[in-house]
């Protein structure tokens, strides 16, 4: 997944995080993988470019019988929200960098 968010984002991602239960490591096997991109440039940009992402995680999720659940943050609005708002501290905090 990294490696499709590098061929999408390009330079302008600043990291790739694996947060939630598989961050953590309580996951069981109804758990998602999510993945988050922090990536400098326009919220409507990068999520125009979502979309390829996601095909891609569709795929890799129906071949190993997972769910990948990939998100696009911008860079500027996580770093102003990340103490602030729950979802974004989550992975400011319990995120393992990737990318």
């Amino acid at each position: 997944m990294a490696q499709c968010y590098h061929d999408i984002y390009g330079a302008d991602i600043v990291g790739i995080f694996l947060y939630g239960s598989y961050a953590r490591g309580d996951y069981d096997n109804q758990s998602d993988i999510d993945i988050a991109a922090i990536v400098k440039g326009s919220r409507l940009d990068l999520q125009n470019k979502l979309k390829a992402v996601w095909d891609i995680s569709a795929d890799i999720g129906l071949e190993n019988d997972v769910v990948v659940s990939p998100t696009v943050i911008p860079y500027d609005e996580f770093e102003e929200y990340k103490e602030k708002l729950p979802y974004y501290r989550n992975i400011a905090r319990e995120g393992m960098q990737i990318g």
